[in-house]
């Protein structure tokens, strides 16, 4: 959970809405083509921040990965009051346990690995999809295997894909990568989905600011 600095610059690749199974419960948005919909149970991830961008992502997501360089130049001009959070989801076990491998390399906070995730799946091909070959991944990130394995299976983890899990639930996502922002609403993974994100930020920051 980031506060960082925010402008959009870089133009986004078309890129296809996942496609790995669908979620129990998931909401037919963008019935009717729109790129923007209401989310159907609003509501926050967290408190604090004025305004939040969540993104949903699963590492072994060709899509996510592609997604991410340009996610990131995008984050990394928000705003100070805006929220940016990652979130993994999953639809079965072998995506929680990515999910706990993020929130690890959080807890340890070596989320500058974040993109290395990506680039072992997807460039160098390494199953990562079980608790043994995740370690394996992470000692060969010069992880001490000891850390690793305590905060793998801390409770705090357990807790935090417990979250995140809720959280993809309750707004019915059917797929990742998702954005949604400020609880309210949720973006079609088209090309400029990036650029609606930025007005739905400003939009969100705007009406924070109107007179009350």
């Amino acid at each position: 959970m980031t506060f960082l600095k925010h402008r959009l610059f870089a133009a986004f690749a078309a890129l296809a809405l996942i496609g790995v199974g669908t979620p129990a419960h998931a909401a037919d948005y963008f019935a009717n083509g729109q790129e923007v919909d209401q989310v159907v149970t609003p509501g926050r991830v967290q408190s604090t921040g004025q305004v939040e961008a969540v993104e949903f992502f699963w590492y072994g997501c060709p899509h996510c990965a592609r997604f991410e360089p340009q996610l990131e130049d995008w984050v990394q001009q928000l705003p100070d009051n805006v929220a940016f959070i990652r979130l993994p989801a999953s639809w079965n076990d072998s995506m929680t346990v990515q999910q706990r491998l993020y929130f690890t390399l959080a807890k340890l906070n070596r989320l500058d690995l974040h993109p290395a995730v990506f680039k072992a799946i997807h460039e160098q091909h390494q199953f990562l999809n079980t608790p043994a070959q995740i370690e394996k991944w992470a000692v060969g990130q010069k992880i001490n295997r000891s850390q690793w394995r305590t905060a793998f299976n801390s409770a705090q983890v357990t807790q935090q894909v417990d979250g995140a899990q809720a959280a993809f639930q309750r707004f019915e996502l059917s797929g990742v990568p998702a954005m949604v922002i400020n609880g309210k609403y949720v973006i079609n993974f088209v090309p400029n989905v990036l650029v609606r994100a930025d007005e739905l930020v400003q939009q969100e920051l705007k009406a924070l600011a109107a007179p009350k």
